[in-house]
């Protein structure tokens, strides 16, 4: 998961439609009862999400797939909430700032769950107008009565995710704080696929790197072509770390923790040593 920047006061044409807005009139009286309209919510939607989530899962950072289907999930469900009473925010069932991007797993796993640090905080309905809409603000994710529930699951588009959450090289992911452990468990950030293809990141790396140094130590390179070589693999790193490449947070972890995650693996120091230096003068742009 890493942070976006969305803007809420931009929706998608579709979304500014009559048809919508009648729509979500009809939530106001019909609340969870409703039947939403995926023509709406997810037809007028999904293609710039996809567009802004860099056709990734906002949560796992999946790529989309044959075998991995993007749906737009509802951040605050529609429907009613797991474990409580409450009817769901069927008001905000059509609103661009509660539209996410999610791998079909991601979604299912979350569901109707929506936990928050305080529960009497949860806000039961919206704050209507005499035309029976909503008031616009305060569909808005960041609508100070939303922001104050406090939930527990981070929301890409307006927490800094990155603060929650930290990656070991076993492809494993950890937490920080009770946000970042409630959002590991309710959208399953540690499924054994994920945690398989985050690793995959790590090892070809690392495989790679001993290649170049077997060469290099046979004399079947110089070292100059060493540190060619190793200037493709540490640029292809770095390329992985860009928020378009898939399960980008893990690569920046590889990235920034190059001596725990490649390095500390070395069969010796010697090894160590060159691929400490070549690194550190990749990072300085003298390598080649």
């Amino acid at each position: 998961m890493i942070s976006v920047k969305k803007d809420f006061s931009n929706p998608p044409s579709g979304l500014l439609k009559k048809g919508c807005l009648d729509n979500i009139k009809l939530t106001i009286s019909e609340k969870n009862k409703h039947s939403f309209s995926t023509h709406f919510y997810r037809d007028q939607s999904h293609a710039t999400l996809t567009t802004l989530y860099n056709s990734k899962c906002a949560y796992c950072e999946s790529p989309e797939s044959p075998t991995c289907v993007l749906r737009v999930d509802h951040y605050r469900p529609k429907d009613g909430i797991k474990n409580t009473s409450h009817l769901g925010y069927y008001w905000l069932g059509y609103e661009w700032s509660n539209l996410i991007l999610s791998c079909e797993k991601c979604n299912r796993t979350k569901s109707n769950n929506f936990p928050l640090a305080n529960e009497s905080l949860r806000v039961l309905s919206p704050v209507v107008k005499q035309n029976l809409l909503p008031n616009k603000a305060s569909r808005r994710a960041d609508f100070p009565l939303l922001k104050a529930e406090d939930p527990l699951l981070l929301n890409p588009e307006l927490d800094i995710v990155e603060d929650h959450l930290y990656f070991k090289r076993d492809g494993t992911i950890h937490h920080l704080t009770i946000h970042g452990e409630a959002s590991i468990k309710c959208y399953d950030l540690k499924r054994t696929l994920l945690v398989v293809e985050r690793k995959k990141l790590v090892d070809k790396v690392l495989r790679e790197i001993k290649e170049h140094l077997i060469d290099f130590f046979d004399g079947k390179i110089n070292q100059q072509t060493l540190n060619y070589s190793l200037y493709r693999v540490y640029t292809q790193m770095l390329y992985r770390v860009d928020s378009k490449s898939k399960y980008s947070r893990m690569a920046y972890f590889v990235y920034t923790h190059f001596d725990k995650f490649i390095v500390s693996q070395l069969p010796s120091q010697i090894h160590q040593r060159i691929i400490l230096t070549t690194f550190e003068l990749f990072r300085q742009k003298k390598l080649i």
